[in-house]
């Protein structure tokens, strides 16, 4: 019985490692692969110190989070809303739509970029 219970929290284990689709991540500290599939995926990043690869074609990025290393595949639209989160991807279509409303979030995705603005104190 206990090695069915272990092998079934394993299994979990990998399933949450990686996934298909829309996915929500909330876990804190960990890694995850993310295949998208293009159509309507919402990839909702809640959690914070993630490092989340992406493949295929993500519709819609969104990450509330904070601290978050994201990489791979082709965004078609990002919500930044967390700070301090790096967002980088090849980009293989065109322009995505990224609105950018928490602090200090970098992002190279395709031809589009962030630069890091410095408050000036008058």
């Amino acid at each position: 019985m206990k090695s069915l219970l272990l092998m079934g929290l394993m299994v979990t284990g990998l399933a949450a490692a990686q996934t298909q689709g829309s996915a929500t991540i909330r876990e804190n500290g960990r890694s995850y692969t993310i295949n998208c599939s293009g159509n309507n995926d919402v990839i909702s990043v809640r959690g914070n110190h993630n490092a989340i690869s992406l493949t295929g074609i993500c519709e819609n990025l969104v990450v509330y989070g904070n601290g978050n290393s994201i990489s791979g595949g082709t965004l078609l639209k990002v919500w930044l809303r967390g700070n301090d989160n790096a967002v980088s991807a090849p980009q293989r279509t065109s322009t995505p739509v990224i609105s950018n409303t928490g602090k200090n979030n970098r992002y190279s995705i395709g031809a589009v970029t962030s630069v890091s603005v410095k408050k000036v104190e008058k």
